[in-house]
């Protein structure tokens, strides 16, 4: 599963959080395998796999047989659960801000 991300806050899939939003480098058990992101909204197959929920329920709108992207388990709504162990390691990622991102602007007298 390869689905680029980008250099946006979040993937063009409508995945996760741009890493390079963060102050540090997330740890990879942090990003999506579909949109390589931070987790947004992380949901876990019966087998443990997470993804962001809107990756997930693109792939499986792209093909709903497929069922999971790593392991190929079916999946539907009810199979499908929230990953709040996930969740609450990536409450606790620290991001820049965005205003200071850039320098400011030199007022002009």
């Amino acid at each position: 599963v390869n689905m680029p991300g980008t250099s946006g806050q979040q993937g063009t899939d409508g995945g996760g959080l741009d890493p390079k939003l963060l102050l540090s480098e997330p740890p990879d058990e942090l990003l999506c395998p579909i949109c390589t992101c931070v987790f947004d909204n992380p949901v876990q197959c019966p087998n443990g796999h997470v993804y962001c929920r809107r990756c997930l329920q693109r792939w499986l709108t792209e093909d709903s047989e497929t069922g999971c992207p790593e392991c190929r388990e079916p999946l539907n709504r009810e199979s499908i659960g929230q990953a709040l162990f996930v969740k609450k390691q990536t409450l606790g990622l620290h991001m820049r801000c965005p205003s200071a991102q850039a320098p400011p602007a030199k007022r002009q007298r």
